[in-house]
This record gives structure tokens, C-alpha cells and sequence, in this order.
């Protein structure tokens, strides 16, 4: 009883100094999760695509992989101007890669943080490299090739 009595103790007091903020809990970092790569808009969190839809300044469609829109950049409303390409899901995070039709080509990375109600983008960049899988672009995050252009403040959709 004592024992049980003692562990009790030392867990409130551990909660106490965790609380006051004397011991602040890691960072958790976007490019350290796990996550589950999605071929297909609808296996994306509605609220997440939602959100950077409608972050788009102009024509807020964006086809689903392998479907035909315009790669060319010139006005057509009858193609939408993006591609999804690929998602990556996980508990606290959402990344979404798609083509801009324009020349040259390029991609767009857009992470949202779910960990509240309300998705809040964490991390956007763009890139003339072709974007084919979450390992290879958390490997071009780390040598700096992809570069977050929410710290840059100049922010392209």
C-alpha cells in the first residue's frame, strides 16, 4: 500500500513540474512523422483540402492525379490549373503535393498541422524537381533544396 501510495506521489509531482513549464516537451516536427502516402484526392481530410483551396488567388480547382488540366498556364476555365499528385496523412499533420500548370514546370508542398479543429499550414515550397514520394521530400527539406517559403514570406500557390 505504501509503495502504491509513494508511485502516486511521485507522478502528481512529475505532472506538477510538467505543468509549470519547468520541463518543456519536444518540438514536434512535421518531417519526423510517419505517414500514410494517398494516391487520390478523396483520401485526403476535407477540411485540409478545403483550407488550401481555398488559399488558391485564383480558379480554386484542382484535378485528381492522372486527370487531364492545364499544364500550359494559359487561361482555360475549362481545365482546372492544378493537379493533386500525392498526400501524405498523419496523426498531426497532412502534406499535399500538386502540379501548377505553367512553364517551366514545377510542384507545390503544402503541410497543414491538424493537431487542433482547424488545419494550419505549417510549411509550403515549391520546386522544379518532380515531387514522386514523402522520402524523397523530406530528403530535399533536409539538404535545403526545398526551402519553406512561409519563413520567406513570399508565398506561391
Amino acid at each position: 500500500m505504501k509503495r502504491i501510495l509513494m508511485i502516486a506521489m511521485i507522478m502528481v509531482i512529475q505532472v506538477s513540474i510538467v505543468s509549470a513549464g519547468t520541463i518543456k516537451p519536444e518540438k514536434v516536427s512535421w518531417q519526423e512523422q510517419e505517414y500514410k502516402q494517398v494516391k487520390s484526392m478523396r483520401e485526403v481530410p476535407v477540411k485540409v483540402l478545403t483550407s488550401l483551396l481555398l488559399k488558391m488567388p485564383s480558379d480554386r480547382r484542382m484535378a485528381d492525379r492522372n486527370a487531364k488540366y492545364n499544364s500550359t498556364g494559359k487561361a482555360d476555365s475549362k481545365l482546372a490549373q492544378r493537379r493533386f499528385m500525392l498526400a501524405g496523412v498523419s496523426s498531426q499533420f497532412v502534406l499535399i503535393v500538386y502540379e501548377h500548370g505553367s512553364r517551366p514546370f514545377h510542384q507545390h508542398l503544402a503541410v497543414f498541422s491538424v493537431r487542433n479543429k482547424k488545419p494550419l499550414l505549417v510549411y509550403v515550397a515549391k520546386s522544379t524537381y518532380s515531387l514522386t514520394s514523402i522520402k524523397e521530400i523530406k530528403k530535399l527539406v533536409k539538404n535545403g533544396t526545398l526551402k519553406n517559403q512561409i519563413k520567406e514570406k513570399r508565398l506561391e500557390w
